[in-house]
């Protein structure tokens, strides 16, 4: 009787140890997504491209579906991750979301 609960909490616990580490890597993903899209002459692609590489070598396994968003406009870029952490216990998908927001790099002459 009391083998089965232990099993859960270990498993609870093991789980939002996957979830928390999961939602570290999301927020590192976004910060090097915005680093690249803030970028004199980068582009919201760029930003994108740097995000999704970075998931795909840290978080290839523990960040599940995810869907980044780059967008730019005249004064700042903005980054966001939505996607569900590696799942220990079936039927159970913690979500994550990550955001970033950066003002774009400018360099101006000396007038």
């Amino acid at each position: 009787m009391i083998l089965p609960v232990l099993l859960l909490v270990v498993l609870t616990l093991v789980q939002f140890g996957v979830w928390y580490h999961a939602n570290a890597v999301a927020k590192a993903a976004v910060a090097e997504a915005a680093r690249a899209a803030r970028a004199e002459g980068a582009t919201d692609e760029d930003g994108r491209s740097r995000g999704s590489e970075f998931l795909a070598q840290a978080a290839r396994t523990i960040v599940v579906d995810p869907q980044l968003t780059v967008s730019r406009d005249a004064e700042a870029v903005h980054v966001e991750l939505r996607a569900v952490a590696a799942n220990v216990i079936p039927g159970l998908r913690l979500p994550i979301r990550a955001v970033a927001q950066s003002p774009l790099e400018r360099f101006r002459t000396d007038g």
